[in-house]
């Protein structure tokens, strides 16, 4: 697998901005440098740009409710904003086909290709289809919060510079926050770990049926008395040092 490509920086990664004549950006090429051209240096990523909109919203949300306000935190309230806010960006971008003809020939875009080549970091010589994703089990401690996905995958294409550099295509994973960026081989490999994953997954998912047939709820009388239990315990231990400093 190839080194890892920062979402940042990545077609794939955030909302896309608006757009910038082109001739006013020079050439953004990822595919050798991974760096960002000097008139684009202090320029928010799309991440960042997602982060501050998210952060915008939550903030004016929860101004305007107080009763939620008092049950989730700005920030926790933003990233949930931020996580549906990168599901609909990739969901809502159509592909080179749906912007018709005249796109495909001016950017040589293929009719899959979702990418803004408008935007300064939609140059041609990248291309990238949808996102295809499965997203993550909802947080049990963070009820109403939306998950993210466990995984995403989708196609890309290299072709700048293609009489030097050749071209690549390759199917780009996310896990997490890395980025697995698969030939065809390694794509297949992956698919049959997956494949024998799967199974066990299903063999697991029967054991934890038939184990937590016997588990039963919490009792939240016991709990606070627990609690309670815990802390006279802290505050007996806390009071005894500072009786020993005290002494001493």
């Amino acid at each position: 697998m190839s080194m890892t490509v920062p979402s940042s920086f990545k077609p794939s990664g955030g909302v896309i901005l608006p757009s910038v004549p082109p001739a006013s950006i020079p050439p953004l090429d990822l595919t050798r440098t991974g760096r960002v051209p000097a008139a684009l240096a202090d320029e928010p990523s799309p991440a960042e740009e997602a982060a501050r909109m998210a952060k915008l919203i939550a903030t004016r949300v929860l101004g305007k409710t107080p009763a939620l306000a008092a049950q989730i935190s700005t920030d926790e309230f933003a990233e949930i904003v931020q996580q549906s806010l990168r599901k609909c960006v990739d969901q809502c971008k159509p592909t080179a086909a749906e912007r018709g003809p005249a796109w495909i020939a001016r950017y040589a875009c293929p009719d899959w290709c979702v990418l803004d080549h408008t935007a300064e970091r939609g140059a041609p010589g990248w291309h990238q289809g949808p996102a295809f994703t499965a997203d993550a089990p909802a947080h049990q401690d963070r009820p109403g919060e939306t998950p993210g996905a466990a995984l995403a995958a989708r196609i890309t294409h290299l072709n700048d510079d293609p009489e030097a550099f050749g071209t690549k295509t390759q199917l780009w994973l996310d896990v997490d926050c890395e980025t697995y960026e698969m030939d065809l081989a390694e794509t297949d490999r992956f698919i049959e770990r997956l494949e024998h994953f799967l199974p066990r997954l299903h063999r697991l998912r029967n054991q934890l049926a038939e184990i937590s047939k016997d588990d039963r709820p919490e009792d939240s009388v016991a709990v606070a008395a627990r609690h309670a239990e815990w802390q006279a315990r802290l505050d007996a231990d806390r009071a005894a040092r500072v009786a020993a400093e005290v002494t001493e």
